[in-house]
């Protein structure tokens, strides 16, 4: 599912046979090979809403030559499954939209919970 406003956007996946650190990393290493001058800013593990998580705020020029601010956040469901919410936007528009996906990850919740 991928939500979009502008040149921003986020995207939520679903996967397994991953901790969140390891389908965090995955999928920024992805990223990274798209973006030019790509560099992480901070990362880290938390819990969201009593699951292990692992989120990674990074930014580098795009493939359309914009500079861009990224935000990964995998979140661990249990049984090796994972959810990951990934968000890119403008770097002007970074801090509200990252706020903006941070408020949404912390309203996931899974099945039976």
């Amino acid at each position: 599912m991928t939500f979009s406003q502008g040149a921003s956007w986020a995207t939520i996946a679903t996967g397994s046979g991953a901790q969140p650190g390891d389908a965090n990393k995955q999928i920024v290493q992805q990223i990274q090979a798209q973006y030019k001058q790509f560099q992480l800013l901070n990362e880290g593990d938390f819990q969201s809403n009593g699951h292990p998580a692992h989120g990674t705020n990074a930014t580098g020029v795009n493939p359309k030559g914009e500079r861009a601010s990224v935000l990964v956040v995998s979140i661990g469901a249990g049984g090796g499954n994972y959810l990951t919410v990934i968000s890119a936007s403008p770097n002007d528009q970074a801090k509200e939209i990252n706020a903006l996906v941070m408020q949404m990850v912390q309203t996931i919740r899974f099945a039976g919970e």
